[in-house]
């Protein structure tokens, strides 16, 4: 991987933005990028990408991915709903990995079970 840690700048008005931190808003807060992709782009390792954005005020992203983002759409749905379809179709309805429902499923379960 080559060196270009220090000419980020240089880099960021090379594509289009405008400086440095531009860039590393515009990729990873507004278009989604990992670190892993920022650090391909910019050519040096994630954990440089992660302490530069830390070190300019962007807060980083946990590791939860689409299972979290599946439990925060989950939380709404009614027990009857999320138990009586199937797992790909609510996963389908809802626009989330059939793992969160399958967590979602399990957990309130778990929550009916204690008051039997």
């Amino acid at each position: 991987m080559a060196r270009i840690e220090e000419d980020w700048h240089q880099l960021a008005v090379s594509l289009g933005f405008k400086d440095e931190k531009d860039m590393k808003h515009q990729l990873y807060v507004m278009q989604g990028f990992s670190t892993h992709d920022l650090a391909r782009v910019v050519g040096c390792s994630h954990y440089t990408v992660n302490k530069r954005l830390r070190d300019d005020g962007i807060k980083l992203r946990t590791r939860g991915g689409p299972v979290r983002l599946g439990k925060r759409k989950l939380s709404k749905v009614s027990d009857d709903e999320l138990f009586a379809l199937e797992v790909k179709e609510l996963a389908a309805k809802y626009d989330v990995h059939p793992t969160s429902v399958w967590k979602e499923q399990r957990i309130r379960r778990k929550s009916w079970n204690k008051y039997e």
